[in-house]
């Protein structure tokens, strides 16, 4: 029996993990796609309110995200989007800075992920959605964002010990970049840009995570053998 292996998601790379679990990266993932094209219903878009407050605050980010620290990237500008896409709700809540472990192979993922989304009234138990990596734009950083993200994408995948995909994120100063992750299989969008236009595409995915949470609560739903 091999030996189990303890790994905080802040030490793996892309590479490293595609070697080690043989993950396989999917340009075009039918379930990503499908995030990327989703449409809102009307009860989900931004009210009048809500986008003039956002476009207040990326006029902020237009001169300041440069200069931001990762906790001033936070609290001026990724704390109101997430907000805003209100994804708290009857079935799952939003948890910041919540601890994860899970047996994936013969290793021990574990770490704290900033933000998820999970079943669980008071703890995150089923994570549907890690919102991991709040980064300023600099180079020659030392950890593999991309790594990380897919790492706690891992460890949420067996948690749950299910075929369901897996949703993330991970931003980069202005750029998100959304990760969709099923088995083995992960694919990553090309970036958005949260300081042009790309902002209400932003909106738009992460008001999408409910119509996905939706979709997947459905489909492992109970048959009702009597209905």
């Amino acid at each position: 029996m091999p030996k189990e292996k303890s790994d905080s998601f802040e030490k793996w790379t892309q590479q490293e993990l595609k070697k080690v679990f043989q993950l396989v990266f999917v340009p075009q993932q039918a379930e990503h796609q499908h995030w990327l094209d989703l449409v809102l219903p009307a009860n989900l878009e931004l009210t009048e309110t809500e986008r003039q407050l956002l476009q207040e605050a990326q006029i902020e980010a237009i001169k300041y995200v440069d200069t931001w620290t990762e906790q001033e990237l936070v609290i001026h500008y990724i704390s109101l989007m997430i907000r805003f896409a209100k994804l708290h709700q009857a079935n799952y809540q939003a948890f910041a800075n919540r601890y994860l472990r899970a047996k994936v192979d013969a290793h021990i993922l574990n770490g704290w992920v900033d933000f998820m989304v999970a079943s669980g009234e008071f703890e995150p138990e089923s994570p549907y959605f890690c919102f991991h990596e709040y980064k300023r734009t600099r180079s020659g950083h030392e950890t593999d964002p991309v790594g990380q993200l897919l790492a706690t994408m891992l460890a949420a995948q067996a948690t749950n010990q299910d075929q369901q995909p897996i949703y993330g994120v991970y931003v980069i100063g202005r750029l998100w970049y959304f990760v969709t992750l099923i088995r083995r299989e992960y694919s990553i969008s090309l970036p958005f840009d949260s300081t042009k236009a790309d902002l209400w595409d932003i909106m738009r995915l992460l008001k999408g995570l409910n119509i996905l949470i939706a979709e997947r609560l459905k489909s492992t739903l109970p048959i009702n053998a009597n209905a």
